[in-house]
């Protein structure tokens, strides 16, 4: 009886894993408060590479891939490559960025891997004309690889 009864709690206790283990973010705030701190790490370390390959501070694309693959997961940092690329084979002038605001961050969907959200991202641009502000919502989908949330997709919400 008692083999049968520890079964049973072993059972559960695995089938209710990915609930037991979610349970810390069933706060959303908590959730969209860490969301945007990563956010905005991510925002920060992409526009430290872009800045960084308009000034020649990258001399290779896996220079890139290796700097961006902390915080882009795929398909992103495959699009942010050939990004990267179009620019080297047809290279023009491209403002550098000077900072970037994430605020009004909302969850949509989340779970222990997943998120689906909302923000309003500011950019401050550096062109010859001198400083633009463009503040533009976008939808974003990230994933927890590692212990870590990392941005794949994003796209101006419509």
């Amino acid at each position: 009886m008692k083999k049968i009864v520890v079964l049973f709690f072993l059972m559960l206790l695995i089938l209710g894993h990915e609930t037991i283990t979610f349970a810390s973010y069933k706060n959303d705030n908590v959730l969209e408060k860490e969301l945007t701190y990563q956010l905005q790490e991510t925002f920060e370390k992409r526009i430290e590479v872009w800045n960084g390959f308009l000034m020649g501070g990258y001399d290779s694309l896996q220079g890139i891939q290796i700097a961006l693959e902390g915080v882009v997961g795929e398909p992103l940092l495959t699009i942010d490559i050939e990004t990267f690329k179009e620019m080297l084979d047809n290279p023009t002038s491209y403002e550098g960025i000077e900072k970037v605001d994430i605020s009004n961050c909302k969850v949509i969907y989340a779970n222990n891997k997943e998120a689906h959200l909302t923000a309003d991202i500011l950019w401050i641009l550096e062109g010859y004309g001198g400083k633009d502000m463009e503040e533009i919502t976008y939808n974003l989908e990230m994933k927890k690889m590692d212990n870590k949330w990392l941005l794949t997709n994003y796209e101006v919400k419509r």
